[in-house]
């Protein structure tokens, strides 16, 4: 028994993601990764937080100001970019 999926093309060209997704410019990249570091920075310093551990909060609250300078460059330099 085949499966429906098997064998079956979904769109009509042949092209790989890479040739139809545009490369991700440098100023989203830095958008992106410093929302991730401001995530990771407000997670680290709840945990620090509930530890009663005043170094892991203090390196929460650090991460969070490093990926929210980093969002804004990214901001900057998409409008530098444009």
């Amino acid at each position: 028994m085949q499966s429906a999926a098997e064998g079956v093309e979904i769109s009509g060209d042949s092209k790989t993601d890479n040739e139809r997704v545009p490369p991700m410019q440098g100023s989203t990249k830095n958008r992106i990764r410093g929302k991730i570091r401001q995530a990771k920075g407000k997670a680290k310093q709840k945990v620090g937080k509930l530890a009663r551990n005043t170094r892991l909060e203090a390196e929460g609250l650090d991460d969070q100001i490093a990926g929210t300078i980093q969002n804004v460059g990214g901001k900057i330099q998409k409008e530098l970019e444009d």
